[in-house]
């Protein structure tokens, strides 16, 4: 595809902005339905002490925007964990490690209790309101009832937790936002993947005890990413699938979406 000389790549780190047309750099960007944050890895080549000085700063706002010309989009939104600089041969590489997650342990609950019979919603929307929680999307599987009441303390993000196994919903973090949602809900993206559009090699089947799919792998595309439904159009497989998990990585060469898309519905 021509696409594939038009790369585009933007870093941000706090208020340091790199482009991959400026200097070389490389990233290896996780996405999944898990409940824990992704851990994301940067590296970034030959970078003078003053850039390095200036985005050193634990916590900073990442960003990273990845695409082609006319068509560029956010594919990690996160914050600095970890910074270090090594030498590989003559080359200095500075490495930045992500969290796609604010820094949730500080959201805390004071002992807060719940009357007999309140709905799990009811209590997930006054948690989310209280630990002002950025949300991206939430319904539940089963709105379950407390029978006896319910009683949290201490960590917003593990009552979240609790409230989302009992109600047999996925909870995952993407992007910086929280999701809960039942598997057959996803982000409509109008997106059709094929030859013609960036699919590379064949999709595999892959099969397990909780679900179907294909293994795919598509030059990159940011918008494909957690819960994205897209519709696969290759000589194996054609029709419309959810991703469940997934990455986005550029090493200087290849520049590529890898992704387990399952059937929803």
């Amino acid at each position: 595809m021509s696409l594939a000389y038009k790369r585009v790549v933007e870093l941000l780190v706090g208020n340091v902005s790199f482009k991959a047309s400026e200097l070389t750099l490389a990233f290896d960007v996780p996405f999944s339905d898990n409940a824990e944050p992704n851990e994301s890895r940067i590296d970034i080549y030959n970078l003078s002490d003053s850039s390095i000085n200036a985005i050193a700063h634990f916590d900073s706002k990442i960003i990273v925007n990845a695409g082609y010309a006319g068509d560029v989009g956010t594919i990690l939104v996160g914050r600095l964990v970890d910074l270090e600089t090594s030498w590989n041969g003559p080359d200095k590489r500075t490495s930045i490690i992500v969290l796609d997650s604010e820094p949730l342990k500080e959201r805390t609950i004071e002992s807060k209790a719940y009357k007999k019979q309140t709905s799990a919603s009811t209590v997930l929307r006054d948690l989310i309101k209280t630990a002002n929680l950025q949300i991206g999307d939430w319904s539940l599987q089963k709105d379950i009832k407390y029978e006896e009441g319910i009683t949290v303390e201490g960590s917003a993000i593990e009552a979240i937790k609790k409230i989302a196994e009992d109600c047999e919903t996925p909870f995952y973090i993407n992007k910086g936002r929280l999701f809960l949602r039942p598997h057959n809900k996803g982000d409509k993206t109008n997106f059709i993947l094929s030859p013609h559009t960036g699919l590379i090699g064949s999709p595999e089947l892959f099969v397990s005890e909780e679900e179907q799919g294909y293994r795919v792998k598509s030059l990159l595309q940011h918008r494909i990413t957690t819960s994205s439904l897209i519709t696969i159009q290759s000589k194996v497989v054609q029709g419309s699938l959810r991703v469940a998990r997934g990455r986005h990585v550029y090493d200087g060469m290849n520049f590529v979406t890898e992704m387990e898309a399952v059937f929803h519905g």
